[in-house]
């Protein structure tokens, strides 16, 4: 998680691998009772945003990152979620199928403006991405 005078919180995942991978039709969500696993697939669903699909601004290209803004604004762009995110918060994001967590992460409810970490993935994020999350 990433805090910035202009973006606001931003969650940066990256492609570790040697191929393009695309996270259009994936859900991301803040909110923790997402999580439940006793939820249906349509009652999960409520609780996040999708990422679209068909634009080339989701597709992470090899070797690099893809930056998501918790700026709650998601008006201005594909990139820009309607959530803020704030120390013990979570962050998971889900297959399109809105069952499979491919990861989650708290985020420290200690963590200052000027300290960072890194996520710890729980899934492969397609195949050789993983997630960091920074507050800086």
């Amino acid at each position: 998680i990433g805090d910035s005078t202009t973006k606001g919180a931003w969650i940066e995942i990256q492609n570790t691998s040697w191929g393009t991978q695309n996270l259009g039709g994936f859900y991301i969500t803040n909110d923790p009772s997402a999580l439940d696993p006793n939820l249906s697939a349509p009652e999960r669903i409520k609780k996040m945003r999708l990422i679209p699909t068909g634009n080339p601004a989701t597709a992470i290209t090899p070797q690099n990152c893809l930056l998501l803004y918790a700026d709650g604004q998601e008006n201005l762009g594909i990139q820009h979620l309607k959530f803020t995110l704030h120390p013990g918060d979570i962050v998971a994001i889900y297959s399109g199928n809105g069952v499979s967590l491919i990861d989650s992460v708290a985020i420290p409810a200690d963590i200052g403006p000027s300290q960072s970490f890194d996520g710890a993935s729980v899934a492969p994020l397609p195949p050789h991405a993983t997630t960091v999350m920074r507050r800086s």
